[in-house]
């Protein structure tokens, strides 16, 4: 009897793991269809196929709610296409959450016909297969302080240990995992306490920067530090990421912050900044992050 219960359990388990793999693959093509057919395409009509209709928007400059978001969408869309109006970096599917990261194109606002690119960042968690939740990178003008204020009240979370199973979801192997917690080791070093030192032995010496406000290299993403001096390191993030996604490779962190509300004085707005990194031999060799261009 025993060994019969073993073999359900062995036989049950893999069955588990499929089943959420299935459903994060089904969640990956609802996503990328309703980036594309919705949101890039403006096709409102579309919105109740992927939508729930207890959907909650987290952006900070977008309408609450489903029919908040199908009303900023407008009347106007346009023709249906198979391919994306900007190129896809990456599109990681974990749990019921599903990370989307595009290539855009924005013009300098002292020289409009001069371009340069940028990364965006969508969140989004499904339930039954439809979107309940979104987050993007977007704030209100004018932009906040970079780096940002921590408001007054905010816990402090630097002395407990950042480790990579505090944000693991049912599908990480251990090599996700393991560049997640140097994804993890290489913010707190460079990013939070900005020792530099450190932080160049988890660089990749090919290191990439795909931020427009940085020059390429590694040395140059260290000097954007160096303006203020390093901080005692510490085993934790101040304020740590909410969600990491670690797939073939990439890992990006979500963050939420909250900044003065330039609408409203006196009081404060919540919005989210991304990091995505590509792990390289256990090192930093690429970056990415929401910044556009601060003229």
């Amino acid at each position: 009897m025993m060994w019969r219960l073993a073999c359900m359990v062995f036989l049950i388990v893999p069955l588990s793991a499929e089943s959420v793999r299935q459903r994060e693959q089904a969640n990956l093509k609802n996503a990328l269809d309703w980036v594309r057919d919705v949101v890039m395409y403006r096709h409102a009509e579309l919105a109740p196929k992927f939508m729930a209709g207890s959907f909650v928007e987290h952006s900070p400059v977008l309408p609450q709610g489903r029919a908040g978001f199908i009303l900023g969408l407008g009347q106007t869309s346009e023709p249906l296409q198979k391919t994306y109006k900007y190129p896809l970096i990456t599109v990681i599917a974990k749990g019921d959450m599903v990370l989307l990261a595009f290539e855009r194109t924005a013009s300098y606002r002292g020289n409009p016909s001069k371009k340069y690119t940028y990364t965006w960042f969508d969140v989004l968690r499904f339930k039954n297969n439809m979107i309940t939740d979104h987050w993007d990178a977007a704030v209100r003008n004018p932009p906040p302080p970079n780096p940002p204020a921590i408001i007054p009240g905010t816990t402090d979370h630097s002395m407990e240990p950042v480790l990579a199973d505090a944000f693991k979801h049912e599908t990480d192997t251990p090599v996700d995992l393991k560049n997640a917690q140097v994804a993890l080791d290489w913010f707190r070093v460079l990013i939070g306490y900005r020792n530099l030192d450190r932080g160049a032995d988890l660089t990749a010496a090919e290191f990439k920067q795909h931020n427009p406000n940085i020059a390429p290299g590694r040395d140059s993403f260290a000097k954007t530090f160096g303006g203020r001096p390093p901080e005692a390191l510490k085993p934790g993030i101040a304020v740590p990421p909410m969600q990491v996604f670690s797939k073939d490779g990439l890992v990006a962190m979500m963050f939420e912050r909250e900044s003065p509300d330039p609408e409203n004085v006196g009081s404060t707005y919540k919005h989210y900044h991304f990091d995505m990194v590509k792990v390289v031999d256990g090192k930093i060799a690429e970056h990415w992050d929401e910044s556009k261009v601060r003229e």
